[in-house]
């Protein structure tokens, strides 16, 4: 991942780019509740505040490591020792309880208890809070007009007084304040800190962490009419302040990654806040771990970096990832395995800057945006490309998808470069390839209760869409779906921008996975059986995955639409129509739960002759039905007959005594799945279609 990220910062430098010099022990706030505690001039908690986690109003800290931080910290929680079994819990229960009687309950627990948190760790509690702070107050007595209240706060905190014990008590008495305060968020975060909740299958206490911010109190603040340590601008105020941290020295070296010489980085590599994946270490080995020791290098002397490097690498992580360039140059993408997401980095190498959104057209759209938006994305793109003249100059397109592996690897799991003229070309090419998909649409409830059915027909598909479609497998005849490992986005990649045997050969893989994945939800729709709205778009959407990766093979519509395979899918499909008319008729509306051609896909992608003469000798007593009727009840099954003669008169001496290839496959489902507007196939209207 160093030498992908470096290369990301030589773009910038090639470009003339200089990204903010952000701080990496500067991190945003993990989320859930906290608490803020405001101090006094005595180092006394003079008020509490407890709040809900809120993206919108995220704080950051200071951290230098796991036991290094300020001013937001973590104790275990609860703060107060309490057994599980005793009856005031059940009294906190009690539906309508007043925020006064809640707040006596809890008091009267934590005065008969003892704190959880012993004396030996209150003490190191201490000396980590102070030790830190002492660290940082230089820094920020330089920065005094930027974070006034930062400096008051690690003055109060460095008292020689300041007792740890004292302030538990007293944020203990403020939260028990602000639970009587009847409001809900105070009454969950407050029980959870002091006292903890009951675990309903063990019957034992809940046990975690307890995130509690400092910050001096709303008196100072009124009175020097300043900025307060609890609010979101001071992560601008850190970076500012830390930047001017002295070197903590080393020795000079030959970065392996630039091949200069620069004084080294021996100690422990930065962490990114990366979207998506959230925190991540640009380099780390474990030197507790015996086996990477083989060699005799063990940690950063593994791979020994420039600490200029370094920065250099920081700084582009941070910029080519940071909020206002999503769509832009990063945006989340599914990973194969799993519900989660992995982080997708584009950006053109020779104008990282560019307002372009590359990222969006790689990954895929949000829930609300995902009908035909791919076309407007890449339309928009290309045409941004031809006015900036970037086909011309032959940019070229640097792709990156990082994975995490557990809480402590990521991985890079595509690392490509692609020609922004390929790009251009691509996106035409993806538009042509759902243009090669026959006419096949459904009906989908409208987008709120009581609109009326709205159609879904064929679409362009974001990569990241395509890679959800082989997330799924449908069994028990195309009724339920089971979730699986996906094809590997790379592979989509090759099939959306890949050239000649590249993108041949992701056609040919993604062809028969979608059949394997995809084939029985297929069948069923095509038969006209009940499909939920998820398996009727699924449908349309896999048929678009089918056309393209015929595109991709060579297999155009106005050809592969008279061959022998599409062929026998449309006959197959009349053979359906003409016995379910008959059933209607005859049967009083008694439809078997599969109808005749839908009887025979199986065989006939083992053996369409075989399959063709098993079905001729059945169809016999519906074509006999249809050609005697003289009232005009079987006016459509007519109809039906009269193609299948056609149809079949095109077919003959052309069926292969072979099993059928995948692309055969593909092609008779998509002749079963198409429909004539005379057949009244699935695009009527259907009770469950309307919200």
């Amino acid at each position: 991942m160093l030498a992908e990220l470096q290369e990301v910062a030589n773009s910038l430098r090639a470009a003339g780019i200089a990204p903010p010099t952000p701080h990496p022990w500067v991190k945003p706030q993990e989320k859930g509740d906290f608490l803020i505690a405001g101090l006094d001039e005595n180092g006394c908690v003079a008020e509490v505040e407890l709040r809900a986690w809120d993206e919108s109003t995220r704080l950051f800290k200071i951290q230098k490591d796991n036991q290094n931080s300020f001013p937001v910290y973590k104790l275990d929680a609860p703060l107060w020792d309490v057994a599980a079994s005793d009856p005031a819990r059940a009294e906190l229960k009690r539906a309508g309880l007043p925020a006064e009687e809640r707040a006596a309950i809890l008091q009267r627990l934590c005065a008969a208890s003892e704190p959880a948190i012993s004396e030996a760790d209150r003490k190191r509690l201490k000396a980590r809070l102070q030790e830190f702070a002492r660290e940082l107050q230089p820094l920020f007595l330089e920065h005094r007009e930027d974070a006034p209240a930062v400096c008051l706060l690690i003055g109060r905190v460095l008292r020689e007084d300041f007792d740890v014990t004292r302030l538990l008590c007293q944020i203990r008495d403020g939260v028990i304040a602000e639970v009587s305060n009847d409001r809900d968020t105070r009454k969950r975060i407050g029980e959870a800190l002091l006292i903890g909740s009951l675990n309903p299958k063990t019957s034992k206490v809940n046990e975690g962490k307890v995130t509690f911010v400092l910050d001096i109190d709303a008196g100072d603040r009124w009175r020097g009419d300043f900025e307060r340590v609890a609010h979101p601008a001071m992560g601008a105020v850190y970076h500012r302040a830390l930047s001017g941290r002295p070197d903590a020295g080393g020795k000079h070296g030959i970065c392996a990654l630039t091949g200069t010489e620069q004084l080294i980085e021996t100690g422990t590599f930065p962490a990114v806040k990366f979207p998506v994946i959230d925190n991540t270490i640009l380099f780390s080995m474990n030197p507790d771990t015996g086996c990477h020791d083989r060699y005799g290098l063990i940690g950063s002397g593994i791979c020994p970096v420039g600490k200029v490097t370094e920065d250099e690498i920081y700084q582009a992580a941070f910029w080519v990832t940071s909020a206002e360039r999503r769509n832009k140059t990063w945006r989340g993408v599914p990973e194969a395995r799993g519900d989660k997401n992995d982080l997708l980095i584009a950006y053109i190498e020779q104008s990282a800057e560019t307002d372009l959104e590359l990222a969006r057209v790689f990954s895929e759209g949000d829930d609300s945006e995902r009908v035909a938006v791919f076309e407007s994305a890449s339309a928009s793109l290309v045409e941004a490309l031809d006015a900036k003249g970037a086909v011309t100059r032959d940019w070229t397109c640097r792709v990156l998808v990082l994975h995490r592996i557990s809480k402590g690897q990521v991985q890079v799991q595509i690392s490509r470069r692609y020609s922004v003229a390929r790009i251009r070309a691509a996106l035409r090419e993806w538009r042509e390839g759902v243009l090669n998909t026959p006419p096949i649409s459904t009906r989908l409830p409208g987008k709120s209760r009581g609109d009326p059915a709205e159609l879904y027909s064929p679409r362009s598909l974001f990569p990241g869409e395509v890679m959800r479609a082989t997330k799924s497998i449908w069994i028990r005849g195309g009724t339920e779906r089971q979730a699986v490992a996906g094809c590997g986005l790379g592979r989509i990649y090759d099939l959306f921008l890949g050239g000649g045997r590249v993108s041949e050969e992701a056609a040919a893989e993604l062809l028969r996975t979608m059949l394997d994945r995809v084939g029985p939800l297929l069948a069923r729709f095509g038969a006209g059986s009940d499909v939920s709205p998820a398996g009727r778009k699924a449908t349309v959407d896999a048929c678009t995955i089918l056309a393209t990766c015929l595109y991709r093979l060579g297999e155009r519509k106005e050809k592969y639409m008279d061959e022998s395979a599409f062929l026998l899918g449309k006959f197959l499909s009349l053979a359906d129509l003409l016995h379910l008319q008959y059933c209607v008729v005859k049967r009083d509306g008694d439809v078997p739960p599969q109808l005749l051609g839908n009887q025979h896909l199986a065989v006939a992608a083992l053996n369409p002759v075989e399959a063709l003469s098993l079905l001729g000798d059945r169809l016999r007593i519906y074509m006999a039905w249809a050609g005697s009727d003289r009232r005009g009840e079987a006016a459509l099954g007519k109809w039906a007959v009269g193609r299948m003669g056609e149809v079949a008169s095109e077919l003959t001496g052309r069926l292969p005594e072979r099993a059928m290839t995948d692309r055969e496959k593909a092609e008779m489902l998509l002749g079963y799945l198409a429909r004539e507007a005379k057949s009244q196939g699935d695009e009527g209207e259907k009770k469950e279609d309307v919200a």
